[in-house]
């Protein structure tokens, strides 16, 4: 019978074992299964160690001081799991796993897990670190430029969607003097419920950041209608949001459908050649019925259809937005 350790790359066999030697006084554990279901390019495992779970990750690219400054300053804010061994060179990191349940299922309400969402993401803002800093629009521009020369859509699409963009960078009021500590890929996937609690995992994209980038990320996910999307910005500041925040959220949602729609076009793309089709046609179910599929597990984001098919859908959401009243307003009030 192979041993768990027999998953591990063999460059990073020794320096895995040396770890879990560290941590556990012992090689022999009992399980360790490769988490598959996000789209980290570190290696991420679950290991079982005398009944109990945990998680480590295996650095592949990251910048691993980066990565594990944040892990452990998150950890020490209550917002991650605990941290139990980092290794910098070696590109190692142990931490707590935390057995997560249904998020929504885990609250009597939307409303209730809304203000508990929003607290979250405060806790988060208010870590006391200084992270690294990166310009948030050069960081898109370039993934815009990627997508613009992708021909992935038709081109009249793509123009249409550089346009968008392109009004927002030129109106957005960003500042790189109110900048906070940002998770920035809060997506469902990193939000984990053990059944009382919410924990947060994958710091990779951790930076100081517009604290708007969070809260529109968390929203596209969780917040359907207006209502809901005062009393989350409510629980976030502690008051109601005036007409000029509500501006900046609501254009920080349509940059990240934009850059979420990109990112998951640009990944599919990526998976073309063992795919027997390719559906250019941006008709597909809303956002909502595909952000259930994935939810439930009947679609899944590392899959070729899923990553297309939530591509196209966080694109429509964007557009139809685009075409609505409220946009031409909120231009108008960041733009005095």
């Amino acid at each position: 019978m192979s041993s768990p350790l027999s998953l591990i790359p063999a460059a990073k066999l020794q320096a895995v074992e040396n770890a879990i030697l560290q941590v556990f006084n012992t090689t022999d554990i009992d399980e360790l299964t490769l988490m598959t279901s996000g789209l980290s390019t570190s290696l991420v495992y679950k290991l079982v160690n005398n009944g109990h779970a945990y998680a480590m990750k295996v650095i592949v690219h990251s910048d691993a001081a980066h990565l594990f400054r944040c892990t452990q300053n998150a950890a020490n804010a209550g917002i991650a799991p605990p941290v139990l061994y980092t290794n910098i060179e070696d590109g190692i990191l142990i931490t707590g796993f935390i057995e997560h349940t249904s998020l929504r299922a885990g609250y009597s309400s939307a409303h209730l897990l809304l203000m508990e969402l929003a607290r979250t993401i405060k806790a988060i803002h208010t870590t006391p670190i200084i992270a690294k800093t990166e310009r948030l629009f050069d960081k898109i521009d370039a993934i815009a430029n990627e997508f613009r020369e992708s021909g992935i859509l038709p081109k009249i699409v793509i123009d249409e969607v550089a346009s968008y963009y392109a009004e927002i960078r030129n109106h957005y009021p960003y500042s790189d003097t109110d900048l906070v500590f940002s998770h920035n890929d809060l997506n469902p996937g990193n939000i984990i419920f053990d059944g009382k609690k919410i924990w947060v995992i994958d710091w990779d994209a951790a930076f100081m950041n517009d604290r708007y980038v969070d809260l529109a990320i968390v929203a596209n996910s969780f917040v359907g209608n207006e209502a809901q999307e005062v009393a989350f910005l409510t629980a976030y500041f502690g008051y109601a949001p005036c007409d000029s925040e509500s501006a900046r959220f609501f254009l920080m949602r349509q940059v990240c459908y934009l850059l979420h729609a990109m990112i998951m076009f640009k990944l599919a793309m990526a998976m073309e050649a063992t795919s027997t089709t390719h559906d250019i046609d941006t008709e597909t179910p809303g956002l909502a019925e595909i952000g259930r599929r994935l939810g439930d597990g009947s679609l899944k984001i590392s899959s070729y259809e899923g990553q297309l098919l939530y591509a196209k859908a966080l694109l429509n959401e964007a557009m139809i937005n685009k075409r609505s009243p409220r946009f031409a307003s909120t231009i108008s009030i960041v733009s005095r």
